[in-house]
């Protein structure tokens, strides 16, 4: 039986309309995010809009309070992969 892994990821919108995302998407790699992404989550309507991700929590958290002090609203949120 395979242990769920968790990933920690540093979220910053979330949109119904997978072109506002996109839009979001090129305004944060224009501004240095380069390895922002679209994200999914559980089939779900929203397509969230993803700053970055990892395994450690507090990396997410540091980019959250990075990125706050930017401007960016954002959050981290825990996944949990596998069973």
């Amino acid at each position: 039986m395979r242990t769920p892994s968790v990933v920690y990821y540093t979220i910053c919108g979330s949109f119904i309309v997978p072109d506002n995302a996109k839009k979001q998407l090129k305004a944060l790699q224009k501004i240095g995010y380069s390895a922002a992404y679209i994200r999914n989550f559980n089939e779900s309507e929203f397509y969230s809009l993803v700053i970055d991700s990892s395994s450690v929590e507090s990396n997410m958290e540091s980019l959250k309070i990075y990125a706050k002090q930017k401007g960016i609203n954002c959050f981290v949120k825990a996944y949990s992969h596998g069973q």
